[in-house]
Parts: structure tokens; sequence; C-alpha cells
């Protein structure tokens, strides 16, 4: 329901002007036309005005919404809040004149000054006296969201914030995005918006991201697919060019004005209903607001260029979009942030941020990941310089004790293990040997770049019975003996099932052969039948389900070169 307040102290404000007014009017009739949750909620505008020569955010005479009028808790919080005032110049003394309580500093002066959204889901720690009243008011959780208005012919990059809505309610999680979902859709029905961050388009004036855009979609579609992420998307920095920060705390110092911005994403849909699906409040959140530099491990990786994993984000406290969207699914869901340039747009930082189910081995899935990066994302490199693929180190957040334990990874054999405290100096990246040859496998189109990727995770169950008769039952082996072709020559060696992947395999095969690349790969399955491998997924199910006649895995190498010849021949 919709509500407005009238009072005889008009004298007390200056007069609103027609935009003031024409702004009103838009957050009235939005609140109006939204369909809210059947929870208990209050929403309300906190506008800018003028009183006394004070430049201040009041709700006082502003448009309302509350899930039921006649709640006296609700009734109780909305009139408290007009009697606070936020103030949003230069002064810090309460005049005595003035009938209003002004507070300095908290999360509405800091949403509208910082033009973020400002997330409150545990106030006890905030010293401002109208939160404490929205928790005595049984409002938990609350939400302070920047409005902006421009002109149909302005650029978004030039509109400005005209208030902050607040959303006050008992709801958690899933909940609130929905209401910021609504909130969104209803203010853009009416000229008014978020700062929807798809919208601030940065990258129109950065030459040549569209390059590194498309490149980077399609990077993130194949990595989602070939190894099961719930979650991959990239963050760009942003400047904002907005006012001065201010802290939505009293003790804070002000922040950066540089933020971070979703550039794109790859969400999987679980049409199963899977609990993972909780995740999709998150993506949508990234899709609306931007994140503050430092903030979140992307944020953090954004900022130091540190690679960072955590097994269980559901305990990050950090980060606002996470918690706001937070769920107990969330518990089960492992995080790794890089941090990478592309030789396509110079010194732009590209933040990818990778989210996948707890459960996964992350001693394979880590190289494994960084291994299908360089293959798709051939112009890009880390922002320390080093190339994707090589040894690498990366900081552990362990959530229990608040601490980060740095490990390295070595994508060649896939093993990760912590490092010794005197090696915190040591570079994130380390460059290979400068003798050794990098090839990049060229970039194929769409329709081939599917073929040979994971389209069975680990938990795969094969159900043809024609697979089950003629192939063997390899849960219990512990290492697999490979023999693989190449021209005349023939040569065989064994790996363990736990590190057999397609790094491993062609490590093996340019030991000890001289094999020129590009050159392809391929095994005898259990029809007899020779397919491409060049995936970890596919050395799995080539281990799963060979012949059970056999006692090793056959290969076969071509040179790509020798095979363009006798094409053309």
């Amino acid at each position: 329901m919709m509500a407005e307040d009238k009072s005889t102290e008009d004298n007390l404000y200056s007069i609103v002007d027609d935009h003031r007014r024409v702004i009103q009017e838009k957050i009235k009739c939005a609140f109006m036309n939204a369909s809210w949750l059947h929870t208990r909620w209050l929403i309300q505008f906190w506008a800018p005005v003028s009183i006394g020569g004070r430049q201040l955010l009041t709700s006082f005479r502003q448009p309302v919404a509350l899930s039921n009028h006649g709640d006296p808790l609700l009734q109780k919080y909305r009139l408290l809040s007009q009697r606070y005032a936020y103030s949003i110049d230069d002064h810090v003394n309460q005049e005595e004149d003035n009938p209003m309580i002004i507070l300095i500093g908290g999360p509405v002066a800091a949403a509208f000054h910082n033009n973020f959204l400002e997330v409150v889901l545990e106030a006890n720690h905030l010293e401002n006296p109208l939160v404490h009243s929205a928790l005595e008011c049984k409002l938990a959780s609350s939400l302070f969201i920047p409005v902006f208005y421009c002109h149909p012919s302005s650029e978004m990059k030039n509109a400005s914030c005209v208030g902050v809505i607040e959303c006050s309610t008992i709801s958690t999680g899933s909940d609130l995005v929905r209401v910021l979902n609504e909130l969104k859709n209803a203010l853009e029905r009416v000229g008014l918006n978020m700062f929807h961050v798809q919208k601030c388009r940065p990258y129109k004036t950065i030459r040549s991201l569209k390059h590194a855009r498309d490149e980077i979609e399609e990077a993130l579609a194949i990595v989602c697919q070939s190894h099961n992420l719930i979650l991959a998307q990239v963050w760009i920095p942003y400047e904002n060019e907005s006012h001065d920060h201010v802290s939505s705390s009293l003790r804070d110092t002000q922040m950066e004005q540089t933020t971070a911005v979703k550039l794109i994403g790859c969400h999987t849909v679980f049409d199963d209903g899977d609990f993972l699906s909780s995740i999709t409040p998150y993506h949508d959140t990234c899709d609306m607001f931007p994140l503050k530099m430092g903030e979140g491990l992307v944020g953090k990786t954004l900022q130091t260029y540190e690679t960072h994993f955590c097994r269980n984000i559901g305990k990050l406290s950090d980060n606002r979009l996470l918690m706001l969207s937070l769920s107990p699914a969330t518990n089960n869901v492992s995080c790794l942030t890089i941090c990478l340039k592309s030789n396509h747009t110079g010194n732009l930082d590209y933040g990818f941020e990778l989210l996948w189910h707890q459960s996964r081995n992350y001693h394979i899935l880590l190289p494994s990941l960084l291994i299908t990066l360089k293959r798709f994302l051939p112009s890009f490199t880390f922002a320390c310089g080093a190339k994707l693929g090589d040894e690498f180190s990366f900081l552990a957040v362990d959530n229990s004790e608040g601490n980060m334990i740095r490990c390295s990874c070595n994508s060649n054999g896939n093993k990760l293990s912590p490092l010794q405290s005197n090696t915190s100096s040591t570079p994130l990246l380390r460059e290979k040997d400068s003798g050794r040859e990098e090839t990049l496998i060229p970039k194929r189109k769409l329709s081939d770049q599917f073929i040979g990727l994971a389209e069975f995770s680990e938990d795969y169950s094969y159900t043809s019975s024609s697979c089950s008769s003629n192939c063997a039952k390899s849960p219990d082996i512990v290492s697999v003996m490979f023999k693989a072709e190449y021209g005349d020559d023939l040569i065989a060696f064994h790996l363990p099932v736990s590190s057999a992947t397609i790094v491993a395999v062609e490590k093996q095969i340019s030991d000890r052969c001289e094999v020129n690349r590009p050159y392809k790969l391929e095994y005898l399955d259990y029809k007899n039948a020779w397919i491409l491998m060049d995936e970890d997924a596919d050395v799995r199910f080539c281990i799963k389900y060979r012949n059970e006649n056999s006692s090793h895995i056959r290969l076969r190498v071509t040179n790509n070169c020798l095979i363009q010849m006798r094409r053309s021949e």
C-alpha cells in the first residue's frame, strides 16, 4: 500500500522546485505499480532538500510503501525516521533551533554520495540510532539504494543521484534480491534507475575492448561447460566521476573512487531445480551494482593482482553483493579469482571470478581451469606478466581463522602445495624457463570448440547398455598404461589415475618423442573408434570406459601440418 505524509510544518522546508516534484511523482508512481512480497517491509524515499541552509536527506513528506499500513511497528519506524535527517554537506554541528536530529555519515548518506548500494544485515555494530530503531521494530535487514535520473537525451554517465530508496524488511537472501529486481523494473518504467552497471557501458570508450570481450564471452561459455562451473564472470575497473566519497560509518575513512563493474558473465541454469540454482540471485545482483575496489575476492584481486581461492564463499563477510544474495546453498560453493590483461586493451585489468561446487577436487580443477583459459584466451596473460598455464601461487582464504595461506600450483603436474612463510614476497607467478618454447593452440571456430570438451562431470553416470557390456570397471585402479602411436614410433607410459590429465599426457608424449606442435591427439574408445582428446574430461572418460579386453589405452598422435599436406595432395 502507498501513503504520502502531510504536515502543517511546511515552513521547515524550502519550496520544492519543479524538478524535485517530478522526481517525487516518479518515485510515488514506481512504488504504487510495483508488486511487493507478502512479507513485512517498509520502503521509503530519502530526498535531498535544503533546510535552514543545510543540505540534508530526509524522508519527511516523501513517498513511502508499507506491506501493512496498519502495522504499529511499521508506523512507529516511519514516524521515527521522519525525525532524522542525514547531512550531505560539510557542516558537522547540530543547530539548536533545528527540530530534526541530523546524522553525520550513515548508510543513507553513503549510498547518496558514493552511488553504491548499501547493505545492512548486521546492524548491531553500527552507531546509528535510526538503524537501531529499525531493529527495535523487527526490521532486521535494510537496503539503501541510490536512485538516478538523466534526461532521455543524456548519456548514462551524466545521470545524477536524486535520492535514496530505503528498503527495511525481515526478509533475507533471495527475497531481498527479488525486491531489488522489482524496484529496478518499477523505476525503469518511470524513467529512473539504480545504476544498473550494464547500462554505464564503460567499454564504449575503451579502444578494442569489444575484441577482448568477445574473446572472454566464448571462453566463459566453454569453461562453464567443460568444468561444470556454476558461475563465471569478469569485472573491470570503472572510474566513477560523481560526488566525493564518504563513509557509511562515523569512523571509516574516505573510499577510493575507482569501482569494479561486471563486464560479462556466464551462468549455469539448473533446469532440474538443483539447489545450486540459488546462486542466481548473486548473478543478478552483480548485473545491477558495482563493487568497491578491494571488496570481496575479485575486488582484492583487481586491487593487488593476487590470485585468491576460497573453498567456502558462504563465510565471506566483506562482499555486500554476496551477503545480500546469500543462501544456505552458497555454503557449498568455492571460488577462484584471477587478474588478467589482454594485448587488445593494454593496461586494462580483468578480474575473473569462477565459482563451482565445493565437492570438486580443487587440486585437479585449478590447474585444469587455467589450461583451458589459456587455450581460449590467446590474447590474455596474468596482470603481472606471466603466462596462463605457468606455475603460479595463490592466496587460500582460511575462513575459520580469517587468515590466508600462500600455495603454489604446478599446472603440468597438477600439484598444489603450501609455500613456506618466508616466500610471502615471492612473485605471484613465475615465468617458465626462457629457453622453453611455448606455442598457443590456434583459436578454433565456435562450432569446433566444444569437440572433445568435457561433457561428463566427475560423477557422471553412463547409462548406455553397449558401454556397460564392453567397458572395464575402473574405479579401483591406481594407475593406467597409455600406448601412443606417432608415425612409426610407439611409446608406452604409466600415469596415476589421480593425476591423469591432458597436460600430463601431452608432457609424457613430448618428453619421449619429438612432436611438432600443433598436433592432434586421439584415443581408441570401447567401440574401436578414434575420438579427439583435448580436455581432462576426455582423459577421465577414456580411463573409466576403456575396452575391458585391453590392458592399456591406445593413443594416436598426428601432426596437423601433415594432415594439411595430405589434404592438399
